[in-house]
């Protein structure tokens, strides 16, 4: 019987481990948001902070195992453990085009040798980014001195990321989002690509122009982050000397 679910870490599909494994479910716990809030002095209610915290978030896999024999079945199990214990890129058949960075907390184990058509369970959370994200992103491409919209598909603010294709010698660019700036300054590069990203593992942003980090040249009255919200956003460039650039954003969702 063929499950009508699927899940995959790192592309590699869990029913392809074994033809006795059966996805018979796939339940989320999606981080919650807090903020911090402090009474009204003279008034009623309380007044909430404008930054919202997200905890981690939670995918829980259950799936049968459909070997009589307990020996065979225990194999099968360990082959379940050793897809899910490096964690990585976690996808779900009913989230087309979504993927989330997740670590396994709790690996499957028999917990009964007699009932041996008894799920097994494997949760993965998501600590440093909690979110599922869009595996494609939305972009616009910028020239120096151009101002464009971003429309930006997503449930969730999430991160702006760029990547600027140097067409000559360039001492600084500045890129705008919302009103929020990066500027790199005495750079002193020619040729090449400087691209902000976030790591995989952390969610750690970087930005290296071909193999060299270039975040040091970041002004100091740059923003940490260039964020982008669901809808319109007002995305910018300019650039003294040559070269032209392309900000991008993937959605984020619960």
């Amino acid at each position: 019987m063929t499950s009508r679910y699927e899940v995959w870490v790192n592309d590699a599909a869990l029913s392809d481990i074994d033809p006795r494994i059966y996805v018979a479910d796939i339940g989320y716990q999606p981080a919650n948001v807090t903020r911090s809030s402090g009474r009204l002095a003279g008034g009623q209610g309380e007044l909430a902070s404008g930054w919202d915290y997200y905890g981690t978030s939670k995918t829980t896999v259950s799936c049968v195992i459909r070997a009589y024999n307990t020996s065979e079945r225990q194999r099968v199990i360990q082959s379940i453990v050793r897809w899910a214990q490096a964690g990585g890129w976690l996808k779900t058949s009913d989230r087309p085009d979504q993927r989330i960075y997740v670590k396994p907390t709790r690996l499957p184990a028999a917990g009964s040798v007699m009932r041996w058509l008894d799920a097994v369970s494997i949760e993965f959370t998501a600590y440093e980014w909690p979110f599922w994200q869009e595996m494609n992103a939305q972009t616009v491409a910028l020239t120096d001195g151009q101002t464009k919209t971003l429309r930006y598909n997503s449930a969730l603010p999430g991160y702006a990321e760029f990547d600027i294709e140097l067409t000559g010698s360039t001492s600084s660019v500045t890129v705008t989002v919302n009103g929020e700036h990066i500027t790199l300054d005495n750079l002193g590069v020619s040729g090449g690509h400087i691209v902000l990203s976030y790591s995989d593992e952390h969610h750690i942003q970087s930005i290296i122009h071909r193999v060299t980090s270039v975040i040091q040249k970041r002004t100091a009255d740059s923003a940490d982050d260039l964020i982008l919200r669901p809808g319109e956003n007002t995305v910018s460039f300019e650039v003294n000397g040559s070269a032209t650039c392309t900000v991008s954003g993937k959605g984020v969702y619960l």
